[in-house]
């Protein structure tokens, strides 16, 4: 993971208005390199050259890599909309990447970098908080076509890896450069003007279970007597229905930490159960299963095996109030390699129905619940296996939704802003806590 440090005042208001920031130079240019370590970077780096061959302290060679990235990989592109940035760019379309990688190779041991001084003169140094990992690198080539014809790109590059299961590319382009037809042009914030070129930013990954990557667009503005580099998001992607913010899409017949996180979960026979307002104790049996045919799984660095996927949890209690199979989000957490908690959740919410009762009996809740005088209601659930131990809550919420949010205030034609609003408030109506 890499944190930027924003190299002017003028990009926390990039920032502000969701423009994302990165560092500019005097002349306003965005720095850019593409030897996969970005402008701003928290690491300091001590490469030394490696054998081919030779297996690194990582446990893999350069060797492993070629075989892992060399040659052509091909996906579904798709073209995005983008609210800051517009491109020639239309529907899907087939991408190919070609690498071609070298015979230079070297292990890259990386290290957070000290800050200057924090900022106070003859303070002491501190760390960036940044997670540095070691890597190996090969510098290559890399062509990368579009059946559309928008892209026909030629680079040198580095490819780099931190384990033997997936290797990433990055670099980037003006869009005035590229050589095949794409046109790319940003919206500046009020108040600014597009300041040269857009520059487009490449993200590849090759994994030994497929193939993804991004292009992302990046703005130079002027005005105010300053500069500031706003980022537009993504303009395409691939696959095309990439379900996965984090991690790589990885399909669940084929990810050994699904059946893992599964079996930590599972088979830890009946629950207690309690309620709140107080009823008799019951006993809760549970079963908790995967239904997306792909999870999103850290193949590299030090989070390799963390998931996220959806599922469904089955729950039924011993006295009948529980009988309900609910669509949850399940991600996992691993420590020195070794997964440390499952976590489950999920929130339904009556807010566009109004019918909270019949929501509870559509879950699977035979519980009367009174949401009288409250805005709408929520069921919330939140399970998870830490420290060996399995516990959770099943509650219904009601919630009381303040003014501001339904009416909010004019703007303060000053520009001092509105006063704050304090956001929705959700009262426990009823709880059953679970709990091995």
């Amino acid at each position: 993971m890499r944190r930027t440090i924003l190299g002017s005042a003028l990009c926390s208001l990039a920032c502000s208005l969701s423009l994302g920031c990165s560092t500019v130079t005097d002349t306003g240019n965005p720095e850019r390199d593409n030897t996969g370590e970005p402008a701003g970077d928290t690491c300091e780096r001590t490469p030394s050259p490696i054998e081919l061959g030779e297996v690194s302290s990582l446990g893999f060679s350069a060797a492993d890599l070629i075989a892992l990235g060399e040659g052509s990989h091909t996906e579904t592109l798709v073209w995005l909309e983008n609210e800051i940035a517009s491109s020639s760019g239309v529907g899907s379309t087939e991408v190919e990447v070609r690498l071609e990688l070298g015979d230079s190779a070297r292990f890259v041991d990386r290290s957070p970098k000290p800050s200057e001084n924090n900022g106070q003169e003859g303070g002491p140094d501190i760390a960036y908080e940044s997670s540095c990992n070691d890597r190996l690198e090969l510098d290559a080539t890399l062509t990368l076509k579009t059946a559309d014809g928008a892209l026909d790109e030629s680079v040198p590059v580095v490819v780099w890896a931190e384990t033997e299961r997936l290797v990433h590319v990055n670099f980037s382009l003006d869009a005035d450069e590229v050589t095949g037809s794409l046109e790319v042009t940003v919206e500046p914030p009020p108040g600014f003007e597009a300041e040269g070129p857009p520059q487009l930013g490449f993200d590849i990954q090759i994994a030994d279970v497929g193939f993804v990557g991004s292009i992302g667009v990046t703005g130079t503005y002027s005005g105010n007597g300053g500069v500031a580099a706003g980022g537009g998001g993504p303009i395409a992607q691939w696959p095309e229905n990439n379900p996965c913010d984090f991690g790589f899409p990885v399909a669940t017949e084929d990810s050994e930490s699904v059946q893992q996180a599964l079996d930590a979960f599972n088979g830890r026979g009946p629950l207690t159960l309690e309620y709140e307002p107080e009823a008799p104790a019951s006993d809760l049996s549970y079963s908790l299963s995967a239904d997306s045919d792909t999870v999103c799984e850290a193949l590299d660095g030090e989070g390799a095996g963390e998931l996220a996927f959806t599922g469904e949890l089955e729950l039924t209690s011993s006295d009948g109030t529980i009988e309900a199979k609910l669509p949850v989000q399940v991600s996992t957490g691993l420590d020195g390699g070794e997964l440390y908690f499952v976590s489950v959740s999920m929130v339904e919410s009556s807010e566009s129905s109004g019918e909270p009762d019949q929501m509870l009996e559509t879950l699977g809740i035979h519980q009367s619940v009174d949401f009288s005088g409250y805005d709408y209601g929520q069921v919330w659930l939140s399970a998870q296996v830490y420290g060996g131990a399995l516990e959770g809550t099943l509650s219904a919420r009601g919630a009381e939704v303040p003014d501001c949010l339904t009416n909010p205030p004019e703007p303060d034609p000053n520009g001092m802003g509105s006063p704050g609003c304090q956001g929705t408030d959700f009262i426990e109506l009823w709880v059953a806590r679970f709990a091995e």
